[in-house]
């Protein structure tokens, strides 16, 4: 994919969100898509930009950082538009303008315990009676994640976590054999491994919690995304 150019974004993001005039700044933050800062001149936002299938990420991102905020546990950055332009190929996630600094005291205190109630939160219900997994497939990094729904967790973890990797792996980097060998002998005992009736609570996982100091929006809320 060509880099897109400051101009061309211009024009697509007055395509798809109306004639206004907007100025665009590109951040390079990102080594997945492209990122910019946008400002129409009322608002500025954090832009993510990409085409092709690397696209697909971006509405697994809009997907999770939605998925997060129903739960009203953490502040995460709030999803403006996401959008297609149709001349350009361009996909165009559109996100809140975080403020960020260091977090201030008790900062520390809040975010364990906001991290804690995201992880007790109530989730969206999955087809049939399965626990596990989640409505659609996305991303760990650049690596394809399935979250082909479960009843358990051995099976889930087994099978699209741990399995999932060893055969991309092997697929992959083939010169890697001994490796994947190991971690299919664990697979192999996973069951008995949890045969004492090891069964998590279901909980949504989150992405990068930005290394210390962690960060926080001017409004001093625990973040996470």
């Amino acid at each position: 994919m060509n880099p897109t150019t400051t101009p061309l974004l211009s024009e697509v993001l007055r395509r798809t969100l109306g004639h206004r005039h907007w100025q665009v700044r590109a951040l390079h933050a990102s080594g997945f898509c492209e990122t910019w800062s946008v400002d129409d001149g009322v608002s500025r936002g954090f832009l993510k930009s990409a085409s092709g299938p690397a696209a697909a990420t971006l509405h697994a991102e809009a997907d999770g950082l939605r998925a997060l905020a129903d739960t009203h546990t953490i502040d995460v950055p709030g999803v403006l538009w996401l959008e297609t332009d149709a001349p350009s190929g361009l996909t165009l996630l559109g996100l809140e303008w975080l403020d960020l600094r260091a977090g201030g005291a008790g900062y520390g205190a809040r975010f364990g315990r906001a991290m804690a109630a995201l992880h007790v939160a109530a989730l969206p219900a999955l087809p049939g009676a399965a626990r596990y997994g989640w409505a659609r497939d996305n991303w760990l990094g650049a690596t394809p994640q399935c979250n082909a729904p479960e009843m358990d967790w051995v099976t889930f973890f087994s099978r699209h976590r741990l399995g999932a990797l060893s055969e991309r792996l092997m697929q992959t980097r083939p010169e890697q054999a001994a490796l994947c060998d190991a971690v299919q002998a664990v697979i192999d005992r996973w069951q008995a491994l949890f045969d004492d009736g090891h069964e998590p609570r279901p909980s949504l996982l989150h992405g990068d919690l930005w290394s210390a100091p962690r960060p926080a929006a001017a409004r001093q809320a625990p973040r996470g995304g």
